[in-house]
């Protein structure tokens, strides 16, 4: 299974980039898609892609792709379009079975300890935490259904061109900035997914603790 990473990033490279990259080295079947304004380090792995783009052109791509206006200031609203990835970065994900998104904050461990292809081959989307969507880290099937998920929420035309607000539309519901509890949350996971699962037997999830945070979910 081919899977493809994306990681829109603007501003300036975390001081832990080198160990970031050095993780993305020891997981060679995976590729990674970084889409950044800043300046492609001169050594990098094999199977990481920059792309160097502002965020004005990452906003000309998804409002052509989306068919919306998607004028996104902030970095961190970017995590609200997640789901819609698969359509925005379609040109990138044709040769791929697999794309998905993930975090700079975190470093990788044996992914495929945990992605077998086994897993691959029986669900359609992972998740690496099992209470809700990740949005640090998460794997669709590149196909039209999977790809167009996003478009089942009631909400998505507002939620991805409001750029005022983040509403964490990539793993569960924030209102304002102010995080829900679980039994009222996941405007994507929840909402979207668990009702979809009801109505065709065409999408197969999986939710899993793959990760681990040494900080309470609440700081």
């Amino acid at each position: 299974m081919k899977i493809l990473i994306i990681i829109p990033h603007f501003g300036n490279w975390p001081p832990w980039f080198a160990y970031f990259l050095q993780t993305c080295e020891t997981n060679p079947a995976f590729s990674w898609l970084l889409y950044s304004n800043c300046q492609k380090p001169e050594k990098y792995p094999a199977n990481v892609k920059f792309i160097q783009q502002d965020l004005s052109d990452f906003n000309l791509l998804a409002s052509q792709k989306l068919n919306l206006k998607i004028n996104i200031f902030n970095p961190y609203k970017i995590c609200d379009i997640r789901p819609s990835f698969g359509k925005i970065f379609e040109d990138f994900t044709k040769n791929y079975d697999f794309w998905g998104y993930s975090d700079f904050d975190l470093f990788y461990g044996n992914i495929g300890h945990f992605i077998t292809n086994n897993l691959l081959k029986e669900f359609d989307l992972i998740s690496v935490r099992k209470d809700y969507f990740s949005g640090h880290f998460a794997l669709y099937r590149n196909t039209k259904i999977v790809n167009t998920l996003y478009t089942k929420g009631n909400r998505f035309k507002e939620i991805f061109q409001d750029n005022k607000h983040h509403y964490a539309f990539d793993e569960r519901l924030n209102i304002f900035g102010r995080r829900l509890f679980h039994n009222k949350n996941l405007e994507l996971a929840k909402l979207i997914y668990s009702k979809l699962e009801k109505l065709t037997s065409k999408i197969r999830f999986k939710f899993r603790q793959d990760s681990s945070n040494p900080f309470p979910d609440d700081m």
